[in-house]
Formats: structure tokens, sequence, C-alpha cells
């Protein structure tokens, strides 16, 4: 409870200032996502995750952060009171971050992850993705929600010269349940793929 209200009076808020205010932001999205869903984004800036917030309000997005993010002062505390979910190194850790991810689907929530697993620096191209995601929304039964975000290369800029910073909400798409767990999760990262270089190639 303690979370949602923290999402509702400051996350929330602050992405719209942010993102609206700080860099000019658009959302274009086809219809709004209902239900559970993996949302996967190439990530190359800072305030990626403020941005898909207000791309996906009002839905609650819980992202994931590698534990080590955990440790920093004040960081740690921040990511754990909005709900981030910790990645772990070892086995007892990914066990950790299945359980909490699947349980926040299984509730109908949203689960954000960056798939390329770092941020990037060439804003107009992607790292090769890794099948984590896919693999845990095939285990959850979700579809996965590819986000292209264009323009965040840069950091904010001056207010009558602000960075722009849009969001292209792509299609779903869905786990095959005729294929076995490891071939539908490599085929959902091969449509997710396809969709990242389409909208790359549309708005570049």
């Amino acid at each position: 409870m303690a979370r949602q209200v923290g999402w509702h009076t400051l996350i929330l808020p602050a992405s719209q200032v942010l993102t609206v205010v700080g860099m000019g932001t658009d959302v274009h999205q086809k219809k709004p996502i209902q239900g559970p869903a993996v949302i996967v984004s190439n990530h190359v800036h800072p305030f990626d995750e403020l941005a898909l917030v207000r791309a996906m309000w009002p839905r609650i997005t819980y992202f994931v952060s590698m534990d080590a993010n955990f440790d920093i002062p004040v960081a740690g505390k921040i990511l754990s009171f909005f709900g981030t979910i910790p990645v772990g190194s070892d086995a007892a850790g990914l066990r950790e971050f299945h359980r909490q991810t699947r349980r926040h689907l299984a509730a109908g929530d949203l689960v954000g992850i960056f798939p390329e697993g770092e941020r990037g620096h060439d804003p107009r191209r992607m790292a090769p993705l890794r099948p984590g995601a896919f693999e845990l929304a095939v285990g959850a039964g979700v579809p996965v929600i590819p986000c292209r975000l264009v323009g965040t290369g840069h950091v904010f800029g001056l207010l009558w010269r602000r960075e722009r910073l849009d969001v292209w909400v792509g299609d779903p798409i869905v786990p095959d349940p005729a294929m076995t767990r490891h071939h539908a999760a490599r085929a959902m990262m091969a449509q997710a793929s396809a969709q990242f270089e389409e909208l790359s190639r549309r708005h570049p």
C-alpha cells in the first residue's frame, strides 16, 4: 500500500513534469494495455524509466534493476520504496527475482525490463536482446510489449531548447502455447527485435 501511495504521489507526477516540461515527451500508442505484460524497451538515458512510467499511465510499472544498485546509499532505499525488483547474480538472487516478477504478473501488473542488459551509447542502434524478459513472459503466460524510445541520447536541454523524447509503443507479442518454452521465448525475442527495427526505421 505504501508503495502505491508513493507511486501516485511522487513517481507518477514526477514523470509527468520531467518528461513533458523538461524534455517535451510524446507517447504514441494505438490503445491502452490491458492486463499483465512485460514491457521491453531500449535504454540509453537515465530518465528512460520515467518516460515509460508516463507511457503506461495510469498503470504502475515495476522495473527491474541489478541487485548491486540496491547497495548504493539513498538510491538503494528509493529503489526498494518504489518496489523495484532486484536481479541477483547468483542462483538465490535469480530465484527471488522470478518469484517477485511472477507475483506481480499474476496480480495483473506490468513489469518493465531493458532486454539489452545495460544502457546503450547509441540511441539509433540497439544491442542484441537477451532472452530473460521473454522467458519470463512465456513462463507467466503474458504478452511482451516492445517500446521504442526515440531521442533519449541527450540529457535535459534548456526549456527553450529542450530535447525531445518520444515513446512509440509496439504491438503485443503473445507466447505460442504450441511451442516449448525455449522456442516460444526465442520466437518472441525475434518478433520484438523485428518490431524494434521497424519502429527505428519509421521513427529514426
